[in-house]
């Protein structure tokens, strides 16, 4: 871009998009537009009328001025999200979706509950929906395990540090807010998943307990663990010779894929047959 009063200069535009698709969201091309004094427009290829809605959708434009005679200070201009309301809305309307299909009819019995890990929302969040599905009544839990906030075995480095445990807080509130909303409530606890998970199971008497799958070795090493120790519980039932309580294991670990854009399960080839190119990769996608 240039105009008559940036001669001698040069421009450079960085625009770092972050997009997080939704059932309600739609493609589309952001064009930006640079004027003087640097403003900045923003045309989308939908109408206005659109029911499509996008959700999550963060921008970050940084735009930096070189000139041969003068340099001023890089800026940065911010273009927000979605309002507080307007990701309510998408939120009802994802819930109602679900309620409306197959998977949304509620015929469960019992407790459930739901091991919240890294995939801290409520929309779209398949883990939370089957134990909503499959049970009376959910359990939602955060497990704050003190491994996560210690240091590398190595070289001694903070596994987390303060701007992601910061962050980290600031989505359990806005998880624990969307929670209330729906008549649930997020139950906090510091310690070892392997041994808060299991003692919740035997005392709610849950018969399952849902969380996203995890792929790094500490998350699937904490999944075995959890695994082992619910196996261990035996649960009272009744049911037994002379209406006597009997002793069952009830409880069970499910784990829920959720981690990818595309589900492992819409995959119309096997992991292992996974293409080495992405054209590859695509072309057996749409055509599959």
């Amino acid at each position: 871009f240039s105009t008559p009063q940036m001669k001698n200069s040069f421009q450079f535009v960085t625009c770092k998009i972050h997009y997080s698709r939704s059932p309600f969201s739609t493609s589309g091309i952001l064009i930006v537009m640079i004027k003087q004094p640097f403003l900045l427009t923003k045309f989308t290829p939908f109408s206005s009328k659109s029911k499509h809605t996008l959700f999550t959708f963060h921008c970050n434009f940084s735009i930096k001025m070189a000139s041969l005679t003068a340099r001023t200070t890089p800026t940065v201009q911010n273009v927000p999200g979605l309002t507080t309301e307007e990701m309510e809305r998408v939120c009802e309307q994802t819930f109602q979706r679900y309620e409306s299909g197959g998977l949304g009819k509620r015929k469960g019995k019992g407790v459930a509950i739901v091991w919240f890990r890294n995939d801290l929302r409520v929309l779209d969040n398949e883990a939370l929906l089957r134990a909503w599905v499959s049970s009376e009544a959910i359990l939602p839990v955060y497990c704050v395990d003190p491994r996560l906030f210690g240091t590398t075995h190595y070289f001694g480095l903070p596994k987390t540090g303060a701007l992601r445990a910061q962050f980290i807080i600031e989505c359990l509130n806005d998880l624990k807010r969307n929670l209330v909303k729906r008549g649930l409530d997020l139950l906090i606890q510091h310690g070892k998943p392997e041994e808060i998970i299991p003692s919740l199971a035997k005392a709610y008497k849950a018969h399952t307990v849902y969380a996203h799958k995890e792929t790094c070795s500490e998350e699937v090493k904490v999944e075995k663990l959890v695994t082992r120790n619910l196996q261990k519980l035996v649960l009272p039932s009744s049911g037994g010779l002379g209406n006597e309580p009997r002793s069952i294991n009830t409880t069970k670990l499910e784990l829920v894929w959720g981690s990818t854009m595309y589900h492992i399960d819409d995959l119309p080839f096997d992991c292992e047959s996974l293409p080495d190119v992405y054209t590859q990769f695509r072309k057996l996608c749409n055509d599959g």
